[in-house]
């Protein structure tokens, strides 16, 4: 089981916010997202952990079985060893062997019991014990040579079928050792578990540290995009206050042309004056002098008239540039609107 993680990528634009006509921004929508990709995070994370605590509590439930299936087979084991050694024991109280004289013990040096068998070497026959004496049947030595081979034989075959018990024991004790190695592979298997399951919750641990360093940065972003939208509104305002100084200053200086322009058109009017005051200053000299030249002569006469007639062109040329910047004055203040 698991969850697909989305792609958390924040795009530039989102990361650093967008502004709107009054210097808001979206940084929001950044933190929205890094929350979100923390959540999708810390999900997985835990996803991870449960199936890791799963695994561990499997290998623990195999771990358990196997010991009871070592703890039963050890049983069994050490109950066939006993049993062999039990029928064993028991054979070597009832088949003594052979032996040169009677026995007083048997080969375990305990009380002899009822039917305990020997062959005599130095008789050559086959000794019972009676429970409380040995007993030498009648018989010749071929028949209880034969009874000692038989009796021989049969002992060889209690010691085979010992040994078989035995073997068998072994063989308990080996599946025994077996069961007790699964069962510590199961515990290591157990402990390997339980080591993915730490290393899955201190991923899960990471991740979650992962995700809330995620959500710091977008909420930091989220702030430097705040203070950007700020800064932009103040530069915003100050280049409207310096606009507005620097057509408060085109307007001083259109006053100030305005101004100048009405100074040169009076100096225009004064210079006419002036101009017109030569003029009479200079008809009345030409007057003044007609009258000496009536009076010198008809030459001076003429040199008066020719003289009148300079002075009056020359008015005539000053009210000419007096006309001529007035005009000028005009069309400027015109042009200056």
């Amino acid at each position: 089981m698991g969850l697909l993680i989305l792609n958390n990528e924040v795009s530039s634009a989102d990361a650093g916010g967008s502004f709107d006509y009054d210097g808001n921004t979206s940084a929001s929508v950044a933190t929205s997202s890094g929350a979100g990709a923390a959540a999708v995070l810390a999900g997985n994370a835990l996803v991870s952990a449960l199936a890791a605590q799963a695994a561990t509590e499997t290998a623990r439930d195999v771990a358990v079985a196997a010991k009871v299936a070592a703890q039963t087979a050890e049983t069994n084991a050490e109950t066939a060893e006993n049993a062999a050694e039990a029928a064993r024991d028991l054979f070597d109280d009832q088949f003594l062997g052979a032996k040169s004289g009677n026995p007083s013990v048997d080969n375990d040096g305990d009380a002899l019991t009822a039917g305990a068998v020997y062959y005599n070497t130095s008789t050559n026959y086959l000794g019972i014990y009676t429970g409380s004496a040995w007993t030498f049947p009648v018989s010749d030595t071929l028949a209880n040579k034969n009874l000692a081979i038989a009796a021989k034989a049969s002992a060889e075959t209690a010691e085979t079928n010992s040994e078989t018990a035995r073997d068998a024991s072994i063989a308990a004790k080996n599946t025994a050792v077996t069961a007790k190695n699964d069962s510590v592979t199961a515990k290591n298997a157990s402990v390997a578990a339980k080591v993915l399951s730490e290393a899955a919750v201190s991923g899960a641990q990471a991740k979650v540290v992962l995700a809330t360093a995620q959500v710091a940065l977008a909420t930091t972003q989220a702030g430097l995009a705040t203070t950007n939208g700020a800064a932009q509104v103040t530069l915003a305002t100050t280049q409207a206050g310096l606009a507005t100084t620097n057509g408060a200053a085109k307007v001083a200086l259109a006053t100030a042309q305005v101004v100048l322009a009405t100074a040169q058109v009076a100096l225009a009017a004064t210079q006419a004056g002036l101009a017109t005051t030569n003029g009479q200053a200079q008809v009345a000299l030409a007057t003044t002098q007609a009258g000496l030249a009536t009076t010198n002569g008809a030459a001076k006469v003429t040199l008066a008239t020719a003289q009148a007639v300079i002075a009056t062109n020359k008015a005539t040329e000053a009210a000419a540039s007096a006309a001529t910047s007035e005009g000028s004055a005009l069309a400027l203040s015109i042009a200056l609107g």
